[in-house]
């Protein structure tokens, strides 16, 4: 296999990781606007060995610090439904960390 096309799978199975853990932690977030109120994952960005994931959240309130304390008190079970949708050998690191334009305007 060319550097090229390992690259192409590499990219791919990050991508797929990344729209994972993006779909398991939005369904958490969507299971619990209750306590969440209206907020979503911005995007997840993978590190290079796929072992860490940092998932930008953003919020329609100014609080996003208070939904990235949710997601932190409930890690465990954000990582059960992330586990549910993936089978791979290593499951990621999960880090929560605020938008950059994190603010929703609806």
């Amino acid at each position: 296999m060319g550097k090229e096309v390992k690259k192409d799978v590499a990219s791919q199975k990050s991508r797929m990781i990344s729209d994972l853990v993006e779909r398991g932690v939005d369904q958490f977030l969507l299971e619990n606007s209750d306590k969440a109120g209206y907020s979503s994952v911005l995007r997840v960005d993978m590190s290079g060995d796929l072992r860490t994931a940092h998932v930008y959240i953003r919020a329609s309130s100014n609080d996003v610090e208070s939904v990235i304390k949710i997601l932190d008190a409930n890690k465990h079970e954000v990582t059960n439904k992330i586990k549910k949708l993936m089978s791979t050998k290593y499951f990621p690191k999960i880090e929560f960390r605020k938008g950059e334009d994190e603010v929703l305007v609806f």
